[in-house]
C-alpha cells in the first residue's frame, strides 16, 4: 500500500492506495483517535447494495453504526438532501460522539463533506471513494459543497479528511461510464502538471478494461501526489496556485448547471470543458495546434465526452459562466492549457471566442 500525505499542520492526513487499503480501516480509524466515536456512513444504494457486508465487517469493531443512503446523482448535492440526512444524525448522536464516513463516489463526499462540515460546527471525517475520479480527485483536499439552480458547488467549505482510503479493489465493479468520468480527471492532471500521466494514456490501448489493478494504482498515486502538493500549497484557493485544479471546469460546470445536473455526468463535462478550453486556448495563441492535437486525440480515444448534441445550446451553457466560482468581479477566468504539462490563468475571454469554442467542441460530441 502506498501513502501520500497531504501535509497542512494540524490538518495534515494520509492517502492510502492501494489494492485491499481498506481490509485494516478498524485500525486506521484507530490510528486516528476514532476508535470511541460511532461512525456514520453516507453511501448510495447501489454501493450499499455492492459493499454493504463488506463494510459492516470492516467496522466490525464498532458496536454503533448508522447508515444513510442518498440517490447517486448530482440532484442529491442539494440543501434539500442535507437537511433530510441532519434528523437521523441528531437522532443517533443523542448520547455518543460520532464521525462520518463517505463512502462512494465523488457526490457522495462533497454531500457528506459538507455535512461533517457544519454539523455541530464540525465532526471527524474520512473519506473512502468508491469511484475512479473519487480516488483521483474529489475525495482530496477538503473541498465540501452543495449545489444551486445557478450552478455547481455554490454552497460549500473548505474541511479537510482526516484520512482518505483508496481501495483500487472497488474499481472493479465500475461500470464503463464511470471508468471515462474518472479519466477526464486523469487526462486534467498529466495536462496541467504530469505528462507522465499523459503519456501514459496516449500509449495505453483503449481498452481500459483490460488494465491491472498495478497501472490503476500507479495512475491514482500520481494523481493523488499532484492534487497534495497543490492543496499544501494553496489550501483556501485564496493564491491562484490551487485553480489550476479547475481546468475544464469553468466550461464543465456550465455544461453540467444547463443540462440540469441531469444527462451529464462531472467527468464528461470536464471532458468538454477541457476540450473547449483547450480550443479557447489555441485560438489566443497560447497552445500549439500539436497539443492542441494531442488533446483532443487523447479525448476522442477515451470517448470521455458526453451525447449532449441533440438540443445542446451553447448559449445556455455561455450564461451560466458567469456564475464560476473562480470569476471575480463578474468576469470570467480560465485555467488554460499553455502546453502538455503546464497551464496558465488567463481573465476576460471575450464572448465571441468563448461562443466558437463551444461549438467547436460540440462538433466533436456524438
Amino acid at each position: 500500500m502506498q501513502k501520500v500525505t497531504v501535509s497542512l499542520k494540524e490538518r495534515s492526513y494520509e492517502i492510502l492506495i492501494g489494492k485491499g487499503a481498506s481490509i485494516g480501516l478498524s485500525g486506521i480509524l484507530s490510528r486516528l483517535g476514532l476508535s470511541s466515536y460511532s461512525p456514520v456512513v453516507v453511501s448510495n444504494p447501489l454501493v450499499y447494495k455492492i459493499y454493504r457486508n463488506l463494510l459492516q465487517d470492516r467496522l466490525a469493531a464498532f458496536k454503533d453504526v448508522l447508515f444513510l443512503s442518498v440517490p447517486d446523482s448530482e440532484r442529491s448535492k442539494s440543501w434539500h438532501t442535507i437537511s433530510k440526512l441532519v434528523r437521523p444524525v441528531l437522532d443517533f448522536s443523542r448520547d455518543k460522539s460520532i464521525f462520518l464516513i463517505t463512502f462512494g463516489g465523488g457526490v457522495v463526499g462533497d454531500l457528506g463533506g459538507f455535512l461533517a462540515a457544519i454539523y455541530k460546527r464540525g465532526v471527524p471525517y474520512v473519506q473512502i471513494p468508491t469511484t475512479l475520479l473519487a480516488q483521483v480527485d474529489s475525495a482530496i483536499g477538503g473541498k465540501v459543497a452543495v449545489d444551486l439552480s445557478n450552478g455547481k458547488n455554490l454552497l460549500g467549505a473548505f474541511y479537510q479528511p482526516r484520512a482518505v482510503v483508496s481501495d483500487i479493489d472497488f474499481l472493479s465493479t465500475l461500470p464503463e461510464r464511470e471508468i471515462k468520468n474518472g479519466l477526464a480527471e486523469i487526462i486534467k492532471y498529466g495536462i496541467l502538471g504530469k505528462s507522465k500521466i499523459f503519456n501514459i494514456l496516449e500509449e495505453s490501448t483503449a481498452d481500459f478494461v483490460s488494465w491491472p489493478a498495478e497501472t490503476w494504482a500507479d495512475i491514482v498515486l500520481m494523481c493523488s501526489c499532484i492534487k497534495a502538493s497543490i492543496v499544501e500549497k494553496d489550501e483556501l484557493d485564496n493564491k491562484d496556485i490551487r485553480i489550476a485544479l479547475n481546468l475544464g471546469h469553468t466550461i464543465g460546470h456550465a455544461v453540467e448547471t444547463a443540462c440540469g445536473y441531469k444527462s451529464v455526468t462531472h467527468g464528461e463535462g470536464v471532458a468538454f470543458g477541457i476540450l473547449a478550453e483547450s480550443v479557447i486556448s489555441n485560438l489566443l495563441g497560447i497552445l500549439s495546434e500539436v497539443d492542441l492535437g494531442r488533446i483532443i486525440k487523447i479525448i476522442l480515444k477515451y470517448k470521455c465526452l458526453p451525447a449532449i448534441k441533440k438540443g445542446f445550446c451553447p448559449k445556455r451553457v455561455a450564461s451560466f459562466i458567469c456564475y464560476d466560482k473562480k470569476a471575480k468581479l463578474g468576469i470570467s477566468r480560465f485555467v488554460l492549457p499553455k502546453s502538455i504539462g503546464e497551464t496558465e490563468v488567463v481573465s476576460g475571454v471575450d464572448a465571441g471566442v468563448i461562443a466558437q469554442s463551444l461549438e467547436k467542441a460540440k462538433s466533436f460530441v456524438n
